[in-house]
């Protein structure tokens, strides 16, 4: 009958995209390692839960991507590109050496790059990213931060190419902020109590420990920090299929978010906490003290 024809119809039409030239996308390398973990062999397009071993926000980004995609009309298959910073992968997307980001940018950094960068609706929307503190296991258990005053003895890693971080960490009265490029090497340092802190969002696992690179960090204390801005996929206006990729991401992501499912990927990732979990958010009155600050000198 009809609906068997159109079947066989999609069947073909899915089988002619997969010999099609794949799409590259820029992915931190840790990332594409832990993704193929997470999906286990699954069918990404089929996945509506999204927790489980390995997930976290970077990692349910690749399968919203793809779903994302597929719902907007593009069921060509994605080439995953390995990128070892930020830095490089807006360097790649922004170059037109791959189509797209595989994983969601801050809206500062596309703004900076409009000449070259697409951007798609927001996955997060400013004011939703929220982090909290990690230190090594024996440093976590007897450290609790309740207020802004306990982090004045504290250093924390971050990046100098994390421009939110480091904007929500400078309006911190933090000891010392230390700088790298590399996310692997401030796990390390953190847990070799070079850092006390690092900031990530919170995590899927058990107790919320963080894993990377062989080494387990634990949560410090129930408290958030927000970071300032939205994040959005970028696609290269470098690309021949550049428009044919925002306006497919367009119409998927406004799919998904209206079906819940890109709330559903970060709630089931770890990533947006539960509810009832209200965390204080340390840095609210760093932001609005700075704010008055900035009003007061601008008058």
């Amino acid at each position: 009958g009809w609906i068997a024809a159109t079947l066989i119809a999609w069947s073909s039409l899915v089988v002619a995209a997969a010999t099609n030239e794949p799409i590259p996308a820029a992915v931190p390398d840790d990332v594409i390692q832990d993704y193929y973990r997470w999906l286990a062999g699954r069918d990404v397009l089929s996945i509506r839960d999204y927790g489980g071993p390995y997930s976290r926000r970077d990692v349910v980004e690749l399968a919203l991507l793809q779903q994302a995609l597929a719902a907007g009309g593009i069921s060509d298959p994605l080439k995953w590109v390995p990128v070892t910073s930020y830095h490089r992968l807006m360097h790649e997307v922004a170059s037109g050496n791959v189509a797209l980001t595989g994983t969601s940018v801050w809206d500062k950094g596309v703004e900076a790059l409009s000449a070259t960068l697409y951007i798609t609706p927001p996955l997060i929307q400013s004011g939703e990213f929220l982090a909290t503190f990690y230190a090594n296991p024996i440093l976590a258990a007897v450290l609790q931060l309740h207020s802004i005053d306990d982090l004045r003895m504290l250093s924390v890693a971050s990046s100098p190419q994390w421009e939110p971080d480091l904007e929500a960490l400078r309006a911190l009265p933090l000891r010392e902020i230390l700088l790298t490029y590399n996310w692997l090497t401030m796990v390390h340092w953190t847990a070799n109590a070079r850092s006390d802190l690092l900031l990530a969002p919170a995590q899927s696992a058990p107790n919320d420990i963080l894993l990377a690179g062989g080494y387990s960090l634990n949560r410090v204390s129930d408290i958030a920090v927000m970071l300032p801005g939205s994040r959005h996929f970028a696609v290269s206006k470098v690309h021949p299929r550049s428009e044919a990729l925002v306006e497919a991401l367009t119409k998927g992501l406004q799919l998904l978010a209206a079906e819940g499912a890109i709330r559903k990927a970060y709630v089931d990732s770890g990533f947006f906490r539960p509810l009832e979990e209200n965390w204080p958010v340390i840095n609210r009155l760093a932001w609005f003290q700075q704010d008055q600050l900035q009003t007061a000198s601008n008058n």
